[in-house]
């Protein structure tokens, strides 16, 4: 999950990662207030690698 705009050097590579979702830190916002609880908290810009529901720590950009 890429909340925000990475740098450019990263970006290409980041999106093309399987299942990658890419949100602004408002949208990620708005889900998580819709009731999106993988979302809930992760409003920071970065990437959040998740795997069953459960995503580590942010690496930011």
């Amino acid at each position: 999950m890429i909340i925000g705009e990475p740098p450019a050097e990263r970006r290409q590579a980041l999106r093309r990662e399987p299942g990658a979702l890419a949100a602004t830190p408002e949208q990620a916002a708005a889900l998580a207030a819709a009731g999106c609880t993988l979302l809930e908290g992760k409003q920071e810009p970065g990437v959040y690698r998740c795997e069953g529901f459960v995503c580590a720590l942010p690496e930011r950009f």
